[in-house]
């Protein structure tokens, strides 16, 4: 009984709450819209009144009379000054807008857009001093005149003017102030009884043809509201009227979507009467609270340790049972994570000595190819070739040589490769290379010999077999985390069959024959810059074979 009290006074407080709500927001509405529109009406007031000042500019009052003081006057320079000032004043504007004047006597127009062919004759009905509306073709393509005539003949028709001056601009000028003040809410458009409307550019064409024709059932004071019922909704439409133009701003709202707040706490006052009757809700609340809650975080934990966080921890809490057993937990993660990082630096001791195993494998095949060279050039004596490849030689070994650090920088790296291309060109003397790579770049460090074995292989299986000179291309470039080195010819290339089990063997623990320099320097890569770094086979654009190097950084 006291619940069913409770309800039906706080029905009546409901209504009378939506009532008062309702007047609120009409008059917020109104006002919204009284200064919207005296902002538009400013824009259109100084307009006419560029009008005005123009018909008191001496200049066009001595054009008018150029008849009389033609001995006086120079006409064109006269000319040239009012349309200096007719450009100035529609530039004063924020609004595009067009300013003609019209000599009837001698049927001259002075105008702001040349192009534009304008009879005034033509707006019927004109009235000195006010606005008439001009539809062009599409709805869309309508514009607002307003004439001024000298001399003035009082608010009556002008019938033989000497001047008329005319000011137009787009009805796009109002259609943007309506896509502006449609940002805070509802759907304005301005409303005419017999022009039609100039709707926003986003307008729900529908809603506002129906709420126009609702207006066009009634006789419209200067402002109002009302509620009108459309598509089964009701909408609270608020208008007022224009001064300057005699149209009706016009914006309506979903009543519905106003008062949702209201609702929403009367929904709420409804759910908090039910929840007082379900005490239970209470002791539901202390299970989750002592139980389920501190479960739920042990699961949490357990699972961030499970996918790899191994500092993951439980907080201990008051409970005992729980105390002792995120105690336990936490005991045992210490101990896990001392092993796994005991385990891991192991790793990394023997990761280091299989890299140093991995690059003394790479030098002894070109030091080969070397003495073999000179072997072949003292047995002919030439001597010129034997100490240019000695000098190269002596380079390339005095800096393959140095043991204190398994590191350089690709600057270093750069030089001996291009030692080792100077004494391939001994060799072969129809290698031509390019090397591209931003200076920033050269002073970052990676480990030895990780360029060379690459050009080596481009040579061998890639220029050698090929007739006539061949092109190494070497470049560099950093992106975000990663830097990308290319090595690249212009050779014989592979087939797609070869050069996929290139890539294949590239990912294999060890190669079996061939590949074993490209599977080395992948290998290198991988175990100093980890996982996602580095060796990448394609093909190259040249027509030979592409070397990607992607290093993390």
């Amino acid at each position: 009984m006291i619940f069913l009290v409770i309800f039906l006074l706080y029905r009546h407080t409901y209504g009378i709450n939506i009532g008062v709500v309702r007047e609120e927001i009409q008059r917020n509405n109104l006002n919204q819209l009284e200064f919207f529109l005296s902002q538009m009406e400013n824009q259109i007031d100084q307009l006419a009144i560029s009008a005005y000042t123009l018909e008191r500019d001496p200049s066009i009052q001595d054009y008018r009379n150029i008849n009389h003081l033609n001995h006086l006057l120079d006409a064109n320079k006269l000319r040239i000054t009012i349309l200096e000032k007719l450009t100035l004043q529609s530039a004063s504007s924020s609004w595009p807008n067009q300013m003609l004047l019209h000599f009837p006597l001698t049927s001259e127009i002075i105008s702001t857009a040349p192009s534009l062919d304008s009879d005034y004759r033509g707006v019927t009905g004109q009235i000195h001093g006010s606005w008439t509306y001009i539809q062009h073709g599409r709805p869309e393509q309508g514009e607002f005149v307003f004439l001024v005539a000298a001399p003035q003949l009082g608010r009556a028709p002008v019938q033989h003017p000497n001047l008329v001056i005319e000011t137009r601009f787009q009805e796009d000028n109002i259609r943007k102030m309506l896509d502006q003040f449609k940002r805070s809410g509802g759907d304005p458009f301005l409303f005419h009884p017999q022009n039609g409307t100039i709707a926003n550019q986003s307008s729900q064409a529908e809603l506002t043809n129906e709420v126009t024709a609702k207006l066009k059932e009634q006789s419209l004071s200067s402002k109002g509201s009302q509620l009108v019922l459309l598509n089964h909704q009701q909408y609270l439409v608020n208008y007022v009227q224009s001064k300057s133009l005699g149209w009706y701003l016009v914006d309506y709202v979903p009543l519905e979507r106003v008062l949702v707040p209201i609702k929403e706490g009367r929904n709420f006052f409804i759910v908090s009467t039910v929840m007082l009757l379900i005490l239970g809700i209470v002791l539901s609340a202390l299970l989750y609270r002592n139980i389920q809650r501190p479960i739920s975080l042990f699961i949490k934990v357990m699972n961030k340790f499970k996918q790899g966080d191994l500092t993951a921890r439980v907080m201990p809490i008051r409970t005992y049972e729980f105390r002792m057993l995120y105690m336990g937990f936490n005991e045992m993660a210490d101990r896990i994570q001392e092993l796994i990082e005991r385990v891991y630096l192991e790793q990394i001791r023997s990761q280091d000595a299989v890299m140093k195993q991995l690059q003394s494998q790479i030098n002894p095949h070109f030091l080969y190819n070397c003495l073999f060279f000179i072997k072949s050039k003292a047995s002919v004596g030439d001597m010129e070739s034997i100490k240019s490849m000695a000098l190269s030689l002596g380079e390339y070994y005095r800096y393959l040589t140095r043991v204190d650090t398994s590191q350089t920088t690709l600057g270093q790296e750069l030089k001996l490769v291009i030692h080792y291309l100077n004494i391939q060109n001994l060799r072969k003397q129809r290698i031509d290379h390019v090397i591209d790579i931003p200076e920033p770049l050269l002073e970052f460090h990676i480990p030895k010999l990780l360029i060379q074995p690459l050009v080596e292989n481009s040579i061998i299986h890639g220029i050698e077999p090929k007739v006539g000179s061949g092109m190494i291309r070497i470049c560099a470039e950093q992106s975000g985390r990663w830097l990308t080195i290319v090595i690249e010819d212009d050779g014989v290339g592979m087939e797609p069959e070869q050069l996929q089990q290139l890539r294949d063997s590239l990912l294999a623990p060890a190669p079996k024959s061939s590949g074993y320099g490209l599977w080395n320097v992948h290998q290198r890569i991988l175990l100093h810059f980890g996982q996602g770094s580095g060796l990448q086979v394609s093909e190259s654009a040249a027509g030979g074979i592409r070397f990607t190097l992607n290093i993390e950084t």
